[in-house]
């Protein structure tokens, strides 16, 4: 069982890090690393801080030496993508250097790395990529996330990188449930991209997904995405009926006419073949999304 096996998450306080984080807190043998504000690393277990030290390639190394896990996950990432092209060293770091210093540090003590990609690196025109599709990404952040990937398949044996795309809410990151809901919700007008599609996957059925791919040692690459392909805008049109039935905020624009296509594609669907032979959702975008509004709802009443 994954529960029992010796953990360390690295990337608490991101997105998908901080669902892994609710999911996982109070068991025993859990450990998470995040950077804190003042530049330091700071690993808790069972929500008690347990060690601190300066962030940097060494310091993530020695918490893998020193606590000699069974399992690794890396949900380390620098997302943004605009911000990648405006600071591609920073995305290097983050994206491609972090997962090589875990990747080593993992293999030397035998533990298997999970290591959380994109549907980014596929630059390329296309649809539905599979596993074995050879990626040719454009931008800075697919770049990255490559050359990540390719670090932990050369420096980590026992490893799966999953390449994703999910939503959800976050009570302070960015993300685009976020992005629709909020203004939505404060009677914002906003807009959703008509001509950009994806397949993506509920951030819950994710975190479960892992620990069923982590339990039966599925190894190499695997595609974790959604059943069902919508637009951008039909994404922001299905929170809309949800929070506001009546319409009338959103409206669609079209990503192509803003002229960037050179470092982000508008088809961002993968295959999941391979996860539905081993791994069954529980949400679909709609019940997602209900889901997610639950969550605002409890943490607002907090």
């Amino acid at each position: 069982m994954f529960k029992s096996r010796k953990t360390i998450i690295f990337g608490k306080n991101g997105f998908l890090g901080t669902h892994l984080h609710q999911n996982y807190q109070n068991e025993e043998g859990f450990y998470f690393a995040s950077r804190c504000k003042n530049n330091k690393l700071i690993i808790t277990s069972k929500n008690h801080p347990i060690k601190e030290l300066p962030w940097n390639h060494e310091a993530l190394s020695k918490i893998v030496y020193e606590l000699s896990p069974q399992v690794v996950i890396n949900a380390i990432a620098l997302t943004n993508a605009e911000l990648c092209e405006k600071s591609p060293m920073n995305a290097e770091q983050a994206n491609s250097e972090i997962p090589l210093v875990l990747a080593i540090a993992s293999s030397k003590v035998g533990a298997r790395l999970i290591q959380i990609s994109t549907d980014a690196v596929f630059g390329q025109k296309g649809s539905f990529f599979r596993e074995v599709d050879e990626p040719h990404p454009k931008s800075v952040y697919g770049r990255t996330k490559l050359q990540g990937e390719l670090a932990v398949m050369k420096y980590a044996p026992k490893h799966l990188i999953v390449r994703t795309n999910f939503f959800g809410y976050h009570e302070s990151r960015p993300t685009l449930f976020n992005f629709f809901y909020q203004n939505l919700q404060n009677q914002r007008p906003v807009e959703g991209y008509e001509d950009v599609i994806f397949n993506p996957i509920y951030v819950k059925d994710l975190v479960r997904g892992l620990e069923r791919f982590i339990e039966v040692e599925a190894q190499g690459i695997l595609h974790f995405a959604g059943d069902e392909v919508l637009s951008k805008f039909d994404f922001g049109n299905r929170i809309e009926l949800q929070v506001n039935p009546t319409g009338g905020l959103l409206s669609s624009s079209v990503f192509g006419d803003l002229g960037i296509e050179g470092y982000r594609k508008s088809d961002l669907t993968l295959s999941s073949e391979i996860r539905e032979s081993l791994f069954n959702c529980s949400f679909d975008v709609n019940s997602g999304i209900r889901d997610a509004i639950l969550d605002v709802k409890a943490d607002e009443n907090e």
